[in-house]
């Protein structure tokens, strides 16, 4: 057992997640995209007065729309990881046992309550509570008027000019951004979240009528085969889940059909997508054969109808280690027999 390991006492499904989706190598293994890096905001920057290490987040000054144009949400997503896994390193150094978190509003908000944006901020909590429990001591939610009550915890030189300390970068830089990014708004010619990007010809277009859903059946008969999808909508959101049906025993080469089952295991847990915001992309390693079937459900509508364009596709087993490294490689898991990537 690593000393990541022992930071991280998240029990058995927690090690074994780090396991499956390649934490413990994450440095090694993936190279975070230039945008995350120059307009993601946050850094890690000195210590309180117990010393414990401290997490700059100035909100206020994220591009929500910008970062989901421009970058996927698993790359979003994997990159807060590589920050918890950075905090976890500076708590080994520091022999600290708790993160003190500076919550930055200046500049903070209706643009920050863009559902999709708030739906990964959420997809993040979930993880890090449950794969990094007990690593925060304190959050300290400032604007302008409160910054001065940081130097009560805080001594003057491990904070930025900016928030009330002395410290500056060597070009004088009050805000100390060669360790906390200030973010910023995304040029639009860096956007690549867009329709155009998709070969419509390979996508099946359909409407779903209110109060309807519709179901597709894929059987999987090859232990780790690939279930892929992107699909979007037109006006209106719908609701996405997976489910497999089959016996939990079930061998390779002994597909199951969804009328026939010994079971039902929810894979992806039903969740309204807005797809008519941002294209939804994903893949699922499918770990025991079965019949999976995936549902796009507007029951919940009995004004709308949806019209839905998707492409669903089976792919043969890959190399989980070639998966880690890939851009389409995502952390979320939705549940124990699979490795679940949300785009």
């Amino acid at each position: 057992m690593n000393m990541t390991t022992i930071f991280c006492c998240g029990g058995f499904e927690s090690l074994k997640w780090r396991e499956e989706n390649g934490v413990d190598t994450i440095f090694a293994d993936w190279t975070p995209p230039e945008l995350l890096l120059t307009y993601y905001p946050g850094g890690l920057f000195g210590s309180d007065k117990q010393g414990h290490p401290i997490y700059i987040e100035p909100v206020g000054y994220a591009d929500p729309k910008g970062l989901l144009q421009s970058v996927t949400k698993t790359d979003i997503i994997k990159y807060k990881i590589r920050d918890s896994e950075l905090i976890l390193r500076a708590f080994r150094e520091q022999s600290a046992k708790g993160l003190v978190i500076i919550l930055d509003l200046e500049k903070y908000g209706l643009r920050h309550l863009w559902k999709p944006a708030l739906d990964i901020y959420t997809q993040v909590l979930t993880i890090f509570e449950a794969n990094y429990p007990e690593t925060l001591h304190k959050t300290y939610v400032v604007n302008e008027n409160w910054k001065h009550r940081l130097l009560e915890v805080i001594d003057a030189d491990q904070l930025p000019v900016h928030w009330g300390g002395t410290a500056t970068d060597p070009n004088g830089d009050p805000y100390c951004r060669s360790q906390v990014c200030m973010g910023g708004e995304i040029p639009p010619h860096h956007y690549t979240n867009h329709l155009d990007n998709f070969d419509m010809s390979q996508f099946t277009t359909m409407t779903i009528g209110r109060g309807s859903s519709l179901e597709l059946d894929f059987p999987i008969q090859r232990t780790n085969s690939i279930l892929r999808w992107q699909f979007f909508t037109e006006a209106s959101d719908i609701c996405f889940s997976i489910v497999r049906h089959g016996s939990t025993d079930a061998g390779e080469g002994e597909p199951q059909s969804a009328s026939n089952t010994k079971d039902v295991k929810e894979i992806v847990k039903p969740c309204r997508v807005n797809s008519h915001l941002i294209p939804e992309s994903g893949s699922l390693v499918c770990a025991i054969p079965g019949t999976y079937v995936i549902k796009f459900d507007n029951s919940y509508s009995w004004l709308k109808t949806k019209k839905l364009s998707y492409l669903i596709e089976v792919l043969p087993p890959a190399d989980l280690a070639d998966l880690h490294t890939s851009p389409s490689f995502a952390i979320p898991r939705g549940d124990s027999s699979a490795e679940l990537s949300m785009d």
